[in-house]
């Protein structure tokens, strides 16, 4: 299992940063064989300090990353959305990327913390996991 982690990052990075660290965290007591993919850390990455200093801030820089997300996101068997997921361009394309290709989908319920209680699919509270209903991003995809 293989689980890439996407949400809103742009909106509010520092704010974000910690989410999808809390996230990484879940994953690994949740699924302790888990790999993860955050791409919050892959901006430390050689290539992406490289591509900063070519090309700056900005749309191309933005594209330019999402790109190399959707790279990694390739490579995974899940993908976990995060609150507010439904805000984000990008994280609204990895999405749709990852329904296209076979890859399930998770969700964090917005009322909730990907600490905490989820939904099974037929609505009856369930502790740990996310739900995994790729009908529930009809509207958003």
């Amino acid at each position: 299992m293989k689980i890439y982690i996407a949400g809103p990052i742009t909106i509010d990075p520092d704010h974000w940063r910690e989410h999808f660290a809390d996230a990484e965290e879940w994953i690994h007591k949740a699924y302790p064989n888990a790999e993860v993919v955050n791409p919050l850390t892959l901006e430390n990455e050689p290539e992406c300090i490289e591509a900063r200093e070519q090309i700056g801030d900005g749309k191309e820089l933005w594209n330019w990353m999402l790109k190399r997300d959707i790279r990694h996101l390739m490579t995974c068997t899940h993908i976990l959305m995060l609150k507010g997921w439904e805000k984000s361009e990008g994280a609204r394309l990895e999405l749709r990327t990852a329904v296209d290709v076979g890859i399930v989908p998770l969700i964090e319920l917005p009322e909730e913390s990907v600490l905490s209680t989820y939904w099974d699919n037929y609505g009856k509270k369930k502790e740990g996991k996310p739900r995994t209903v790729a009908a529930d991003f009809a509207k958003f995809i």
